[in-house]
């Protein structure tokens, strides 16, 4: 976490295998961050307390499928979608439970993504 103004480094942490792209919730509660090599997402709470100081921490490691990538929320933040592009899916992550709910077979090597309202 840098500081827009000052570019200080504020907080660092340490995610999974190779992490490529990071999105927020919605809500900003979370940021999800796509872990390509070691096949998972890493869940961060963005203002976690701890010890009265309040800081981003990572409360999960989701396993999904290989090669994770994009990653997009639909309108209400309730689920999360993730590109995996060695498995040919995407996995969908229930935001209430932080839980993968199923996955969706879409085709050869997905990697991008974006949610259409219909």
């Amino acid at each position: 976490m840098i500081d827009t103004e000052s570019y200080e480094v504020l907080f660092k942490r340490r995610v999974g295998g190779i992490p490529v792209r990071l999105v927020f919730s919605p809500d900003g509660k979370y940021a999800l961050i796509a872990n390509r090599e070691s096949g998972d997402v890493s869940i961060i709470e963005t203002e976690q307390q701890i010890n009265g100081q309040v800081r981003p921490w990572e409360i999960k490691r989701l396993p999904v499928g290989v090669w994770a990538g994009g990653i997009v929320f639909n309108d209400e933040g309730s689920f999360a979608y993730v590109a995996n592009n060695k498995t040919n899916d995407v996995s969908i992550i229930d935001m209430s439970t932080l839980k993968e709910a199923g996955r969706i077979d879409v085709g050869i090597h997905p990697d991008g993504i974006a949610y259409l309202k219909r």
